[in-house]
C-alpha cells in the first residue's frame, strides 16, 4: 500500500515551522504496517526518542511502539536475548555490537547494504566514512545510530574561579597530556581550598577534582592509545600490542591522574558516577567522553564548554556509537526501512539531533551548511566550538573508527581487557604485570580486523 501524506501543516509542526522533503514523500510499504522498536538511554534520551518515533507515526501513518529498555547491567541485552530467543523481538533496535556481530552471522539481521541498494533515494555514499558495522566482505548489520567523536566538557565557572585558561578548541593549538595534566591539577580543591599544585592540598579530602574520566570508557582508552601511536592489535591482527610501550604509557598515564596528581576520583565500578551531573555541581571541572552528553548538558541549567582532548603525540578522535538493526524476521521489511532512515536523517528527527543526543550519520548534513545549521547552531546542545571539536574531527583526518568497529571478536577481548585492566584502576597490579597477564590470556582469542578496517596507521595515512 502506498501511503501518500500530504499534511504540510502537520509536518511543519513538527519541525519547528521547517519544511523538508519526506513531508511530500509516497511511502510504499506493507498494507497495515506497524512496528515496534527498542532502544536505552537516559531519561531525557527516551523522552527524544519517543518524540521521533511519534513524528514518523504522524508523517508515515505507521503506528511505532516505542520501548524503552535500561541499559544497566546487561538489562537490555538480556531482554532482547530473549524477545529474539521468542520471536517476539522488535522490529527495529538498538543493539549490543558484540553480540550483534554474533546474530548477524546467524542470519538474525538484514543485511542494510541490500535495503541501500533496493532503495533509489539513497546510497552509501550517503553517509559518513567508517560507520558500517562489518561482519563480512559486503555485508553489514548496520550503522552506528549516531556518531560520538570524544572531547573535554567542562563547567566555565570552575576554569573562571581558578584562572585557568579554557581548553583549546583548534585541533593544532590542543593541550599536551602534561599541559592538560598541570590544568587539571589548579582546577582540583580539597575542602580547605587548596588545589593539587600547592603545599598543604589533601588529596583525601577533594571537594572539586580537576578532571573526571571512566575508565571503562574502551573508545576513550581507545583514541589516547591511537594520540600516542598504539593499539590494541598488532598491525597484522594477529596478536595483542599491549606490550607496545605506547600503550603501557597510556595505562600509566591514566593511573597518574588517581593516585600520584589525584586529578580524578577513585573509580566506583558498582555506582559509575554520571559525568554530566559532577559537571553541573561542580564535583568535577571537566569530564573527558563522547558528545552524547550534551542532550543532558544542555538542559542542566550551567554555563559549559566543549574543548579538544588532550594529545600524547597527534591529535585523535573516535568514530564510536551503538547500532540500529533491522531484524529479518520482521513482517515489515519495507515500513521498518523507513523507519530505520527516518532516524538516521535529521530531515524526519530534528529533535534527536538539535537537542543534543545524535550526530547524523548522513554526510550532507555536515557539507551543507543550511542544513547543519539547523541542528548545530544557535542552540544549547551545541556551544561555540562544538563545529571545530566535535564536527570537524569526522573530516579532518583525526577520526578512527572505534575498537568496536575495527576489531573482530572486541567483546570477547574486551571480556578479558576489563577485569585485568580494573587491577591498574584499583592499584592492585601494576601496569607491567597487567599488560602481561591481558597478553597471554587474550593472544589465543586474537581473530584480527574487521572488513575494510585496519589498524589505526591506516587512519593516519
Amino acid at each position: 500500500m502506498k501511503r501518500l501524506i500530504t499534511g504540510f501543516l502537520a509536518a511543519m509542526i513538527l519541525l519547528g515551522g521547517l519544511s523538508f522533503a519526506w513531508a511530500e514523500r509516497t511511502f510504499d510499504v506493507e498494507p497495515d504496517a506497524k512496528l515496534s522498536y527498542t532502544y536505552w538511554g537516559s531519561a531525557f534520551e527516551k523522552e527524544a526518542q519517543a518524540k521521533a518515533c511519534e513524528a514518523f507515526t504522524e508523517l508515515t501513518g505507521i503506528p511505532v511502539d516505542a520501548l524503552h529498555i535500561p541499559s544497566a547491567g546487561d538489562e537490555y541485552m538480556t531482554k532482547l536475548t530473549a524477545m529474539t530467543a521468542s520471536g517476539t523481538n522488535p522490529d527495529v533496535g538498538y543493539m549490543s555490537a558484540s553480540t550483534a556481530f554474533v546474530w548477524a552471522a546467524d542470519g538474525t539481521f538484514y543485511n542494510i547494504f541490500d535495503l541501500i541498494d533496493q532503495d533509489p533515494t539513497w546510497s552509501k555514499e550517503s553517509y559518513i566514512d567508517n560507520i558500517f558495522y562489518m561482519y563480512d566482505e559486503g555485508k553489514s548489520f548496520g550503522t552506528t545510530s549516531s556518531i560520538n567523536p570524544r572531547a573535554i566538557f567542562y563547567n566555565v565557572e570552575c576554569f573562571e574561579e581558578a584562572g585557568v585558561p579554557l581548553p583549546p578548541t583548534d585541533v593544532e593549538e590542543s593541550w599536551t597530556w602534561d599541559e592538560f595534566v598541570e590544568c587539571a591539577k589548579k582546577l582540583t580543591l580539597d575542602f580547605d581550598g587548596k588545589n593539587a599544585t600547592e603545599e598543604g592540598f589533601n588529596p583525601d579530602r577533594v571537594m572539586q577534582y580537576g578532571a573526571f574520566i571512566n575508565v571503562e570508557e574502551a573508545a576513550l582508552l581507545a583514541t589516547f592509545f591511537d594520540s600516542n601511536e598504539g593499539d590494541m592489535l598488532n598491525v597484522e591482527g594477529t596478536a595483542m600490542a599491549m606490550s607496545d610501550p605506547a600503550v603501557k604509557e597510556v595505562l600509566q598515564a591514566w593511573y597518574d591522574l588517581i593516585y600520584v596528581h589525584h586529578v580524578t576520583p577513585f573509580p566506583d565500578f558498582a555506582n559509575a558516577p554520571d559525568g554530566p551531573t559532577l559537571l553541573a555541581n561542580k564535583q568535577a571541572a571537566m569530564i573527558l567522553t563522547g558528545q552524547w552528553v550534551l542532550l543532558d548538558l544542555a538542559r542542566l541549567e550551567f554555563e559549559y564548554g566543549v574543548g579538544q582532548l588532550p594529545v600524547f603525540k597527534t591529535p585523535r578522535n573516535s568514530i564510536d556509537a551503538g547500532v540500529r538493526c533491522i531484524w529479518s524476521n520482521t513482517k515489515y521489511p519495507k515500513a521498518s526501512w523507513e523507519l530505520y532512515k527516518f532516524l538516521a536523517n535529521p530531515e524526519g528527527a530534528m529533535s534527536l539531533y538539535h537537542d543534543g543526543l545524535w550526530m547524523p550519520t548522513i554526510r550532507e548534513w555536515y557539507t551543507d551548511a543550511a542544513k547543519y545549521e539547523l541542528w548545530a547552531v544557535g542552540n544549547p546542545a551545541h556551544p561555540d566550538g562544538y563545529k571545530p571539536v566535535v564536527a570537524d574531527s569526522l573530516f579532518n583526518g583525526t577520526a578512527t573508527p572505534s575498537w568496536t568497529l575495527r576489531i573482530k571478536n572486541f567483546a570477547q577481548l574486551w571480556a578479558v581487557m576489563r577485569p585485568a585492566l580494573q587491577q591498574i584502576w584499583l592499584d592492585t597490579k601494576s601496569v607491567d604485570d597487567v599488560v602481561a597477564e591481558i597478553e597471554e590470556a587474550a593472544n589465543p582469542l586474537v581473530q584480527g580486523f574487521n572488513p575494510d578496517t585496519y589498524h589505526t596507521s591506516y587512519y593516519h595515512q
